[in-house]
């Protein structure tokens, strides 16, 4: 079975996510605390500038399952072989492959997010201008 297959019989009502969206609330559920705990623990464990190029949107940079397995552990990497619904090898051979366009995915949507509440701030601030320049004609 494929990864995105597992993926989707592992999220279940949320199957229709984007990929990065499903693997974030299938890990959830497990300890790690979703895709960003997932990347904070391979960052810690020797993957930072794998895991930093990837969600810098420069290049890709592939890692094996062996890379996975010595940065997350046996206890992580079983928590997220359960959390999918396939053994710890399958598992990190998934996100060997998978990993780094999920975690590119995970980021740019975060960026998205941030992004408007920036703008919503910067609008509050035209209005304000706005305000400002009506009561100084009205002055006027």
């Amino acid at each position: 079975m494929g990864f995105l297959d597992t993926l989707k019989q592992a999220a279940g009502d949320v199957a229709d996510q984007e990929p990065h969206a499903a693997f974030d609330n299938v890990l959830q559920q497990t300890p790690l605390g979703g895709l960003s705990g997932l990347l904070d623990h391979l960052h810690e464990g020797g993957l930072g500038d794998a895991v930093a190029a990837w969600e810098g949107g420069g290049d890709h940079p592939p890692i094996d399952a062996d890379q996975i397995k010595a940065a997350l552990g046996d206890e992580h990497l079983q928590q997220v072989a359960s959390a999918l619904g396939v053994s710890p090898a399958e598992a990190a051979a998934h996100l060997a492959e998978h990993l780094p366009d999920l975690a590119a995915a995970h980021a740019g949507a975060e960026d998205h997010d941030d992004s408007g509440s920036a703008a919503t701030g910067s609008g509050d601030a035209d209005a304000e201008t706005d305000e400002e320049t009506h009561e100084e004609t009205a002055d006027a």
